[in-house]
Protein backbone atom coordinates (compact mmCIF):
# COMPACT_ATOMS: atom_id res chain seq x y z
CA UNK A 1 0.00 0.00 0.00
CA UNK A 2 2.84 2.42 0.69
CA UNK A 3 4.55 1.55 -2.62
CA UNK A 4 1.14 2.43 -4.55
CA UNK A 5 0.64 5.72 -2.22
CA UNK A 6 4.37 6.54 -3.33
CA UNK A 7 3.54 5.95 -7.26
CA UNK A 8 0.04 7.57 -7.22
CA UNK A 9 2.19 10.65 -5.33
CA UNK A 10 4.59 10.65 -8.74
CA UNK A 11 1.91 10.10 -10.92
CA UNK A 12 0.06 12.99 -9.78
CA UNK A 13 3.40 15.63 -9.51
CA UNK A 14 4.51 14.37 -13.28
CA UNK A 15 0.85 15.04 -14.22
CA UNK A 16 1.01 18.40 -12.99
CA UNK A 17 4.53 19.17 -14.64
CA UNK A 18 2.62 18.22 -17.69
CA UNK A 19 0.03 20.59 -17.35
CA UNK A 20 2.66 23.24 -16.60
CA UNK A 21 4.31 22.05 -19.77
CA UNK A 22 1.24 22.07 -21.91
CA UNK A 23 0.58 25.63 -20.58
CA UNK A 24 4.09 26.87 -22.00
CA UNK A 25 3.59 25.38 -24.70
CA UNK A 26 0.72 27.81 -25.95
CA UNK A 27 1.19 29.69 -29.12
CA UNK A 28 1.71 33.10 -29.95
CA UNK A 29 -2.20 33.99 -30.84
CA UNK A 30 -3.55 31.70 -28.06
CA UNK A 31 -1.46 33.83 -25.69
CA UNK A 32 -2.58 36.95 -27.24
CA UNK A 33 -5.82 35.78 -26.94
CA UNK A 34 -5.53 35.17 -23.42
CA UNK A 35 -4.40 38.74 -22.83
CA UNK A 36 -7.20 40.20 -24.20
CA UNK A 37 -9.63 38.22 -22.47
CA UNK A 38 -8.58 38.80 -19.01
CA UNK A 39 -7.73 42.83 -19.44
CA UNK A 40 -10.42 43.63 -22.38
CA UNK A 41 -12.12 46.44 -19.77
CA UNK A 42 -8.48 47.01 -18.02
CA UNK A 43 -8.81 50.80 -16.99
CA UNK A 44 -5.82 50.25 -14.69
CA UNK A 45 -4.12 48.22 -12.50
CA UNK A 46 -1.16 48.39 -9.45
CA UNK A 47 1.72 46.26 -8.97
CA UNK A 48 4.49 45.30 -6.82
CA UNK A 49 7.84 45.46 -8.67
CA UNK A 50 11.15 44.30 -8.64
CA UNK A 51 13.52 45.99 -11.27
CA UNK A 52 16.86 44.74 -12.93
CA UNK A 53 18.80 46.12 -15.04
CA UNK A 54 21.67 44.70 -17.14
CA UNK A 55 23.38 47.17 -18.78
CA UNK A 56 25.64 50.31 -17.52
CA UNK A 57 23.48 52.70 -19.93
CA UNK A 58 20.30 51.27 -17.84
CA UNK A 59 21.51 51.37 -14.71
CA UNK A 60 23.34 55.23 -15.40
CA UNK A 61 19.89 56.01 -16.24
CA UNK A 62 18.14 54.55 -12.59
CA UNK A 63 20.39 56.11 -10.47
CA UNK A 64 21.46 52.58 -9.69
CA UNK A 65 24.61 51.28 -9.58
CA UNK A 66 23.69 47.70 -8.26
CA UNK A 67 21.46 47.17 -11.20
CA UNK A 68 18.46 46.26 -8.68
CA UNK A 69 15.44 47.96 -7.17
CA UNK A 70 11.83 47.81 -5.58
CA UNK A 71 8.48 49.31 -5.44
CA UNK A 72 5.36 50.13 -6.46
CA UNK A 73 3.96 50.48 -10.31
CA UNK A 74 0.82 52.27 -11.07
CA UNK A 75 -0.92 52.56 -14.18
CA UNK A 76 -4.29 54.34 -15.43
CA UNK A 77 -5.45 54.31 -19.27
CA UNK A 78 -4.87 55.89 -21.22
CA UNK A 79 -1.13 57.18 -20.70
CA UNK A 80 -0.82 58.00 -16.74
CA UNK A 81 1.92 55.75 -15.07
CA UNK A 82 3.79 55.96 -11.85
CA UNK A 83 6.77 54.21 -10.70
CA UNK A 84 7.63 54.67 -6.99
CA UNK A 85 10.53 53.13 -6.44
CA UNK A 86 11.46 52.10 -2.28
CA UNK A 87 14.58 50.56 -2.28
CA UNK A 88 17.83 50.78 -2.85
CA UNK A 89 16.96 54.71 -3.00
CA UNK A 90 13.77 56.18 -3.07
CA UNK A 91 12.47 57.81 -6.15
CA UNK A 92 9.73 58.70 -7.75
CA UNK A 93 8.56 58.57 -11.58
CA UNK A 94 5.38 59.97 -12.64
CA UNK A 95 3.88 60.53 -16.09
CA UNK A 96 0.65 62.78 -16.35
CA UNK A 97 0.14 61.56 -20.08
CA UNK A 98 1.84 64.80 -21.46
CA UNK A 99 6.03 64.99 -19.69
CA UNK A 100 7.65 62.99 -17.40
CA UNK A 101 8.85 63.78 -13.83
CA UNK A 102 11.51 62.13 -11.97
CA UNK A 103 12.34 63.25 -8.28
CA UNK A 104 15.28 62.24 -6.58
CA UNK A 105 14.56 62.08 -3.27
CA UNK A 106 17.66 62.38 -1.61
CA UNK A 107 19.49 64.31 -4.35
CA UNK A 108 16.89 67.07 -3.67
CA UNK A 109 16.17 66.81 -7.38
CA UNK A 110 13.75 66.70 -10.04
CA UNK A 111 14.46 66.33 -13.76
CA UNK A 112 11.11 67.29 -16.28
CA UNK A 113 11.02 65.77 -19.62
CA UNK A 114 8.46 67.46 -21.63
CA UNK A 115 8.72 64.24 -24.37
CA UNK A 116 7.37 60.96 -23.05
CA UNK A 117 9.45 58.48 -24.74
CA UNK A 118 12.20 59.02 -21.82
CA UNK A 119 15.19 56.69 -22.83
CA UNK A 120 12.90 55.51 -25.63
CA UNK A 121 10.86 53.10 -23.05
CA UNK A 122 7.97 54.85 -21.58
CA UNK A 123 6.40 55.56 -24.86
CA UNK A 124 5.81 51.56 -25.71
CA UNK A 125 5.46 50.84 -22.62
CA UNK A 126 2.23 53.05 -21.62
CA UNK A 127 1.10 51.86 -25.67
CA UNK A 128 1.43 47.73 -24.05
CA UNK A 129 -0.76 48.64 -21.23
CA UNK A 130 -3.13 50.68 -23.01
CA UNK A 131 -3.92 48.14 -25.97
CA UNK A 132 -3.61 44.56 -23.87
CA UNK A 133 -6.67 43.39 -25.17
CA UNK A 134 -4.98 44.58 -28.87
CA UNK A 135 -1.60 44.35 -28.80
CA UNK A 136 -1.05 43.08 -32.50
CA UNK A 137 -3.03 46.97 -33.52
CA UNK A 138 -0.33 48.68 -32.44
CA UNK A 139 2.75 45.90 -32.30
CA UNK A 140 3.95 42.88 -34.09
CA UNK A 141 3.77 39.93 -32.57
CA UNK A 142 6.05 36.77 -31.98
CA UNK A 143 6.42 34.09 -28.78
CA UNK A 144 9.27 34.51 -26.86
CA UNK A 145 11.27 31.88 -25.68
CA UNK A 146 11.18 30.75 -22.46
CA UNK A 147 13.47 31.84 -19.57
CA UNK A 148 15.00 30.22 -17.28
CA UNK A 149 14.40 33.55 -14.98
CA UNK A 150 10.56 33.39 -15.15
CA UNK A 151 9.72 29.85 -14.56
CA UNK A 152 5.94 28.84 -15.54
CA UNK A 153 5.67 31.78 -17.75
CA UNK A 154 5.05 32.62 -21.21
CA UNK A 155 6.63 35.81 -22.99
CA UNK A 156 5.48 37.58 -26.03
CA UNK A 157 7.93 39.75 -28.52
CA UNK A 158 6.22 43.25 -28.91
CA UNK A 159 8.03 45.57 -31.69
CA UNK A 160 5.93 48.53 -32.21
CA UNK A 161 4.21 49.26 -35.11
CA UNK A 162 4.60 53.01 -34.67
CA UNK A 163 8.37 54.08 -33.49
CA UNK A 164 11.37 56.52 -34.18
CA UNK A 165 15.18 56.66 -33.93
CA UNK A 166 14.76 56.40 -30.15
CA UNK A 167 11.27 53.57 -29.72
CA UNK A 168 12.70 50.54 -27.70
CA UNK A 169 10.72 47.27 -27.65
CA UNK A 170 8.71 44.94 -24.92
CA UNK A 171 8.56 41.41 -24.27
CA UNK A 172 5.43 41.13 -21.96
CA UNK A 173 5.47 38.09 -19.91
CA UNK A 174 2.49 36.07 -17.84
CA UNK A 175 1.27 33.08 -16.12
CA UNK A 176 -0.62 29.96 -17.24
CA UNK A 177 -3.84 31.74 -16.68
CA UNK A 178 -2.94 34.64 -18.65
CA UNK A 179 -1.77 37.56 -15.74
CA UNK A 180 0.67 39.65 -15.84
CA UNK A 181 3.80 38.62 -14.16
CA UNK A 182 6.26 41.27 -15.84
CA UNK A 183 7.73 42.94 -19.17
CA UNK A 184 11.52 43.72 -20.13
CA UNK A 185 12.06 47.04 -21.78
CA UNK A 186 14.50 46.97 -24.77
CA UNK A 187 16.45 49.74 -26.23
CA UNK A 188 17.56 50.01 -29.40
CA UNK A 189 21.23 49.92 -28.63
CA UNK A 190 20.80 46.82 -26.36
CA UNK A 191 20.06 47.50 -23.08
CA UNK A 192 17.35 45.52 -21.13
CA UNK A 193 15.81 46.54 -18.06
CA UNK A 194 13.17 43.90 -16.52
CA UNK A 195 10.76 44.13 -13.95
CA UNK A 196 9.40 41.40 -12.18
CA UNK A 197 5.50 41.99 -10.93
CA UNK A 198 3.59 40.27 -7.77
CA UNK A 199 0.15 41.43 -6.60
CA UNK A 200 -0.96 42.77 -9.86
CA UNK A 201 -4.51 43.85 -9.49
CA UNK A 202 -6.97 45.97 -11.26
CA UNK A 203 -7.46 49.17 -9.48
CA UNK A 204 -7.91 52.96 -11.19
CA UNK A 205 -6.25 55.09 -9.06
CA UNK A 206 -7.31 58.77 -8.37
CA UNK A 207 -5.65 61.20 -10.99
CA UNK A 208 -3.83 63.15 -8.40
CA UNK A 209 -1.41 60.22 -7.71
CA UNK A 210 -0.33 61.42 -11.32
CA UNK A 211 0.28 64.69 -10.80
CA UNK A 212 3.53 66.12 -9.27
CA UNK A 213 4.58 69.62 -7.92
CA UNK A 214 8.11 70.03 -6.76
CA UNK A 215 8.52 70.20 -2.77
CA UNK A 216 10.13 73.22 -1.34
CA UNK A 217 13.96 72.89 -1.63
CA UNK A 218 13.86 70.93 -4.27
CA UNK A 219 15.59 72.12 -8.09
CA UNK A 220 13.86 71.04 -10.60
CA UNK A 221 16.08 69.84 -13.55
CA UNK A 222 14.39 70.71 -17.73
Amino acid sequence: MAKLTRFLGCFFFLFCLGLGDLALAATGEEILKGLAKRYQDLEGLSAAYARKTQTALTQDLFMDPSGQASGQLAWRKPALLRLEQKTPTEELMISDGAEVWWHLVAEKQAHVYRQLDLAGEMAPLLSFLTSLAELKKHFRVKKAPNEASRPNQSGLFLDPRQKDSATGQIIAWCDQEFKLTGFDLLTITGEKTSFYLTEVEPRVMDLDQFSFTPPKGVKVIE
